[in-house]
């Protein structure tokens, strides 16, 4: 007996559909059973309340940030410091504001709209990851529709959301209550809107709103502002640009928007201005410094080494409580979240597909090299972390697979190169299971 399959789901656009649904059902039953993101009553209210307390007497590290200043705090009345991690912070902060308090009490130096989010989680789901993962899930769906915009209906729009699913630093990422998820959505959703802004000015409304939003989430967005205008400058359409101009003041009353219970517990606009000039002022503090070296975000994408690390070697007596240092150990910091198949490509991707794109005058593909590309050149003299990448990684994808395609279009031995493609595709699978070391000795 022969299946009959209906013809409508041979369709390419109801196909892809339904693998991208495969993708995502893969993507959350996989990473659900790895982690406790769906577990009930994994959130410490008690303890988030006494964090708040101590928290709320400790902001001069903020208005007045030093190289000498630290944290530390006691909790149950003991003397044990207990180390707070940013995720756990950010899950401290959002049940802190979801009950009302002000963004500028706990955790004033970065902006509340995230944090809103992992205290919804707190509230619905008594979790503050489990929203991390909705929104990675949503993530994932916006890239395939920008892929979709720029790759048609052919199955290489799916490469990219495939990339994105199996990469180990978004499925960290999306278990955890970090704020890099919540930037990535907004990122790729005012990409997806200033994309189809180029065929119809209205959209850019919606472009900017949510290039707020993103603000309000991180401020690792304001790379979006700059990298779509540099679009609108290359395609020398003065219309566009001004109607992007136009609505920018849109982005700012939406970021603004976010701080409401900041004026509602009485705080006027002078103190808005203030807290965002002290932010401003932190975040630099924190990201120049003289031993940062450049191009240190173009190292960590394209090669997966951090730089040198040293790991000392102890003998600690527990009778007399003495520390002898045995040994050093030199070697090389690597980011074990790298994948080589997909990261160390994305820049030289980004580059080729800039030139294809810009030869073609393809300014709709333009746009995707162009975002990673201003990011790399905004970030390249900071102080980062490898998680900065989140927000830029689904560019660097869409690029290497808009060459995939132009690739394949070119190809005579298109059987061959399909075959290739499968084998790469396996090859970024499989690289989600192997162990990158966090050191490697020289």
């Amino acid at each position: 007996m022969r299946v009959q399959i209906p013809p409508y789901l041979l369709k390419s656009k109801n196909r892809n559909l339904i693998l991208l649904l495969i993708i995502i059902s893969f993507f959350t039953l996989y990473y659900a059973s790895t982690s406790d993101v769906f577990r009930l009553n994994n959130f410490n209210s008690t303890k988030a309340e006494s964090l708040i307390a101590f928290y709320a007497n400790s902001t001069d590290y903020f208005y007045n940030p030093s190289p000498w200043t630290s944290v530390n705090f006691t909790m149950g009345g003991n003397n044990t410091a207990d180390f707070v991690s940013d995720a756990e912070l950010y899950a401290i902060s959002g049940w802190s504001y979801i009950h009302g308090s002000s963004p500028n009490i706990i955790n004033p130096e970065h902006p509340p709209l995230a944090k809103y989010f992992i205290g919804l989680s707190e509230i619905i789901f008594t979790n503050p990851s489990t929203m991390s993962l909705i929104f990675s899930m949503l993530t994932i769906i916006i890239v395939y529709l920008i892929s979709r915009e720029i790759l048609g209906d052919s199955l290489f729009a799916l490469i990219p959301p495939f990339m994105l699913v199996f990469d180990e630093l978004f499925y960290e990422f999306s278990l955890i209550s970090m704020l890099d998820i919540y930037v990535t959505f907004f990122v790729a959703l005012s990409t997806f809107f200033f994309i189809k802004g180029l065929k119809n000015p209205k959209f850019f409304i919606l472009t900017s709103i949510i290039f707020g939003l993103a603000m309000a989430t991180k401020w690792i967005a304001i790379f979006l502002f700059p990298a779509f205008l540099i679009v609108l400058i290359i395609m020398r359409n003065w219309k566009n640009l001004k109607w992007f101009l136009a609505f920018l003041p849109l982005a700012i009353i939406a970021y603004i928007s976010t701080y409401a219970i900041f004026f509602i517990n009485g705080n006027s606009f002078n103190d808005f201005i203030e807290l965002q000039r002290a932010m401003l002022n932190y975040q630099l503090f924190l990201r120049q410094h003289s031993y940062t070296p450049p191009l240190r975000i173009l190292q960590i994408l394209t090669t997966g080494i951090s730089g040198q690390s040293i790991i000392y070697h102890y003998n600690i007596n527990l009778t007399t409580s003495e520390v002898t240092l045995l040994s050093t150990e030199h070697g090389i910091a690597m980011i074990t979240e790298f994948n080589p198949f997909t990261w160390s490509i994305a820049f030289a991707s980004s580059i080729l597909a800039f030139y294809y794109s810009y030869k073609k005058k393809d300014h709709i593909a333009l746009t995707i090299p162009v975002l990673l590309l201003t990011f790399i050149a905004i970030f390249s003299t900071s102080q980062v972390f490898e998680w900065y990448l989140l927000p830029i990684l689904f560019s660097g994808f869409i690029s290497i697979a808009y060459l995939l395609k132009n690739f394949y279009e070119n190809m005579e031995r298109k059987t061959l190169f399909n075959y290739f493609i499968i084998a790469y595709l396996i090859a970024i699978f499989i690289f989600l299971f192997i162990s990158i070391p966090y050191h490697i000795p020289i």
